[in-house]
């Protein structure tokens, strides 16, 4: 379980990179997003969720839960 406070202890620019090794950008809300583009984020339950603003992550990332995601700080 991914936990904002902990996320933020690592600092700045972190990014989180799918199986696949696409690059997201690890945000604090939806909002920080443009509509359509994919980001991370740790949602309300604590959890790091992939999604695409207004959009389907399982359609637009072929991602299923519990799809390894890896996070840290951008290479």
């Amino acid at each position: 379980t991914a936990r904002a406070a902990d996320l933020e202890a690592l600092g700045e620019g972190l990014v989180a990179w799918l199986h696949d090794g696409t690059e997201l950008p690890l945000v604090r809300t939806y909002e920080d997003v443009p509509i359509g583009h994919a980001a991370a984020l740790v949602g309300s339950e604590g959890f790091l969720e992939v999604a695409v603003r207004q959009g389907s992550a399982v359609e637009r990332l072929g991602l299923s839960p519990g799809d390894l995601v890896r996070v840290g700080p951008r290479a």
